[in-house]
């Protein structure tokens, strides 16, 4: 079996690039790349940042978060749309998500 390696910042042509396994996906964007997930009703998100910073906004909430590796973590309940937005050199981040049951 071919193991997918983690993208960088430096493998990003020219916006976005993921990774996916069972239990969580990479996400690399370049500075200013937008990326959104739109999350169910109770579904669970977490995000990481492995490298850079984002911006990070949620439908319905009334906060946004900057998340660097200083304060990498995150967690979001859907429903909703999640905006998360490349901010300086671009980003690297680790999501996680849990459906509902």
């Amino acid at each position: 079996m071919m193991k997918t390696a983690t993208p960088t910042l430096a493998d990003v042509r020219p916006f976005a690039v993921e990774t996916h396994s069972p239990t969580f996906r990479v996400l690399a964007l370049r500075e200013r790349g937008i990326h959104s997930i739109d999350l169910a009703e109770e579904e669970h998100c977490r995000l990481s940042i492995q490298e850079g910073s984002a911006w990070v906004t949620m439908e319905g909430c009334p906060d946004d978060f900057a998340l660097t590796t200083d304060h990498p973590r995150a967690g979001f309940t859907g429903p909703g749309r999640l905006v998360i937005e490349a901010l300086g050199g671009g980003v690297t981040v680790r999501i996680s998500s849990e459906n509902p049951v």
